[in-house]
């Protein structure tokens, strides 16, 4: 059984907002439950968010690049995975 919070809580512990959580749901990269009227994600959904963050932040991928690699890569999510999966030398 998966374990979900809130996407206020969901957005504070991956230290963004909100609407940048509800951007990821739009492209398809995380899902919502909703129940008696808020908003849920899965805690895997979370970690999955702070992955997206950190391509998003850190190494700069565009949306396209973040849609390939979450295509190929699986939890827990390396560097690694992420140079093998757009097929070029490991990103800084």
């Amino acid at each position: 059984m998966k374990d979900y919070r809130s996407l206020d809580t969901a957005a504070r512990h991956v230290h963004t907002d909100e609407n940048t959580l509800v951007e990821f749901g739009r492209a398809g990269w995380i899902e919502f439950v909703s129940k008696e009227g808020h908003i849920y994600i899965s805690s895997q959904d979370e970690y999955k968010c702070r992955f997206i963050l950190h391509l998003r932040l850190k190494l700069g991928l565009s949306d396209k690049e973040i849609r390939i690699v979450l295509a190929k890569a699986k939890a827990p999510y390396s560097t690694e995975q992420v140079a093998e999966a757009l097929g070029h030398i490991r990103p800084h």
